[in-house]
């Protein structure tokens, strides 16, 4: 289970004497910093050929960490942050539910929680009580979601619709919202919506409580892959915790919500295309699988 990759790394890393409560904040903040560092680094892979160069605050927020931890203790955060995509990835996949609200059938044993970070800051016995830190379990999260966002594919469309009917497209005749909305007609829709994406109003979901942001994340989970990738449903939440508000700012990017997601394709893409075309003829070389390496930025 990836948890227990993540909380073995976070663990063995305070061996040395650490609390475990500030190797953990520690190791979210790299996290944190990765994940919103992506897009920038692929952006400027297309233009420069090379990553970007870190923010300012982010160079002394590493520098701070250099005078802490040693290589090992990089490389346990990288196990771990490792873990944790991969696993988002494998659940992301194995818990939504498409727009015909039929469940993907998966094995049990893939359907765990998607609120990884969540699961770890419970075992790890880092929450507070004294805050009222208990988080709410998946099922039970997403049985809430359920009977709140039992029509949600049909109000994502009727938002893309009215979108479609402010906009240039409505406004010109060219296409009515309603007549290609209907399931079955995503290309067009999308299409559709790409061009009045200016006039949407997007379904809003809030927990004013939100924790690591599981109720967020049942909701998502819910909604058509097609609604989150053009961030017509958009993700919000509040608490009294900063480590629970970066755990959920943390989800959000793990599974592309908010239109991180379609920021992060559209850079890797362009990245992709630029490299393509200016890559010269590629060496006779092999590389033994899995071991093409990279200077990590704790080098």
């Amino acid at each position: 289970m990836s948890e227990a990759i993540i909380i073995k790394q976070i663990e063995q890393t305070c061996a040395s004497g650490r609390k475990v409560w500030d190797v953990f904040s520690d190791w979210l903040d790299i996290v944190e910093a990765t994940l919103e560092a992506l897009p920038r680094h692929a952006e400027s892979v297309a233009k420069t050929g090379r990553p970007a160069d870190d923010t300012p605050a982010v160079q002394a927020r590493y520098a701070e960490l250099r005078k802490t931890y040693h290589r090992d203790d990089f490389i346990r955060f990288s196990t771990a942050f490792s873990a944790l995509l991969d696993t988002a990835a494998e659940r992301g996949r194995a818990n939504h539910v498409p727009d015909s609200g039929d469940a993907i059938d998966v094995p049990a044993d893939e359907r765990g929680t998607w609120d990884i970070l969540g699961n770890v800051y419970m075992q790890l016995a880092v929450s507070s009580h004294y805050s009222g830190q208990y988080f709410t379990p998946w099922a039970a999260a997403r049985l809430m979601a359920y009977t709140t966002l039992d029509d949600v594919a049909a109000l994502c469309r009727q938002h893309v619709a009215d979108a479609i009917d402010r906009g240039p497209w409505g406004k010109m005749g060219l296409a009515s919202g309603a007549g290609i909305t209907h399931p079955g007609k995503e290309k067009i829709m999308l299409m559709a919506l790409a061009d009045n994406y200016a006039y949407l109003e997007p379904v809003t979901v809030n927990d004013p409580a939100c924790g690591s942001g599981i109720m967020l994340l049942a909701a998502a989970s819910y909604c058509p892959q097609w609604a989150l990738d053009y961030a017509v449903v958009r993700f919000y939440g509040q608490d009294i915790d900063r480590q629970c508000v970066q755990m959920a700012r943390i989800n959000m990017m793990l599974y592309g919500l908010n239109g991180f997601g379609a920021k992060l394709n559209a850079a890797v893409i362009g990245a992709r295309a630029a490299l393509a075309s200016t890559a010269p003829a590629a060496p006779d070389v092999t590389l033994p699988a899995g071991k093409l390496e990279q200077r990590g930025l704790f080098a």
